[in-house]
Order: C-alpha cells, then structure tokens, then sequence
C-alpha cells in the first residue's frame, strides 16, 4: 500500500462495523453543504474494555508506562480520523471537538494506534502531538487486507484537552462554525 502523498489510511473496518460505531460510539463529521470531507470517531470506555485491543492489551511491547496505574479508570480509545486533501485544514479542529466531547463525558485518559511499519500514517500525528500525547508502545496487528502491521500506541492525559484550549490555536478553533457535525 502506497502512502506517497502522507496522508493517512483506514485499515479493519467494514459498513457493518461503521454502523455501529455511529450508533454507540463519538462521532463527529465534517460536512460541506451534502459532502462528506472528512470524520472522527473515538470509542468511549464501555467499548474499549469490550474490544479486541483491550482483550489484546497483555500483548503490547509497553515503553516505561503503567497501564495498571490507570486501569481502572474511564479510558477512550480515538479509533479514527480522516480527512479528504482539500479539508486537511480542517483535521485539528475536528479531533479537538472529539477530544473535548470525550473530556466532557469525564474520560480521564486516552489511547491511539497508528501505523509504524509496513508504511507510516501520519494522519492522526499532528493531532496527537497538539494534545500532547506520546509513544507508550506497540502492538502487532493482522488485517485480512494487508497482512501485519505494527502499529505505535499513543497516550494522552485528557488534562491536556484543557491545555490546548488555552494555546492560540485553541483560542482560534471554533468547532461549531465549521460544519462539524455530531451523530
């Protein structure tokens, strides 16, 4: 799979799937009049604790972090953002109205997966290190599609969602205006 451009990719999800995260999961798109330019999606604790990563999570090459320090605690897992070449503007602001819904649901702490090998997407990188998240570890992954990747774990206190707020681009980023759009 050719990543030339470094945009992102979506990996492992079918309508069916689709679905039922628009049904259970956070949600936002971004809409231009009927056309879908982009969207996030985070899955909330309850899904997280009953999904094949957490199942999986005894697997994962962990780098000096302590899942068991905050185990027990409200968890979300930011399981995909995408966005079309001409509304990559548009990609920060979307994951920061996914970021602060997820705050707001009292979500202490938050997961990420990207892809480091075979080819890197980057997609979500610049959104991850805006909220300050960091490279916890890694976990290899097998798509019928692809074969086996190995993915990067990020980690994100959502405390920060609140740090980013105050920055200037925080200031500057108003979800509401820019056709962001709840399920």
């Amino acid at each position: 799979m050719e990543n030339e451009r470094g945009h992102g990719f979506l990996l492992g999800s079918t309508s069916d799937e689709y679905a039922a995260l628009i049904e259970h999961a956070t949600v936002v798109v971004l809409l231009e009049e009927e056309n879908l330019l982009g969207f996030g999606i985070a899955l909330p604790d309850e899904i997280v604790r009953a999904g094949d990563l957490w199942q999986r999570r005894r697997q994962v090459t962990w780098l000096d972090f302590s899942l068991e320090s905050i185990e027990q605690q409200k968890l979300a897992y930011f399981a995909q953002l995408a966005a079309l070449p001409e509304a990559e503007l548009y990609v920060l602001p979307l994951a920061l109205e996914i970021l602060l819904r997820l705050e707001r649901s009292e979500h202490e702490h938050l997961f990420a997966t990207t892809v480091a090998r075979p080819v890197r997407n980057t997609a979500a990188l610049p959104a991850l290190l805006t909220g300050e998240a960091r490279v916890v570890g890694s976990i290899n992954e097998n798509y019928a599609e692809f074969g086996t990747i190995e993915s990067d774990i990020h980690y994100m206190n959502m405390s920060s969602v609140l740090k980013i707020l105050q920055t200037p681009l925080g200031r500057r980023i108003d979800a509401s205006r820019l056709g962001l759009m709840a399920r």
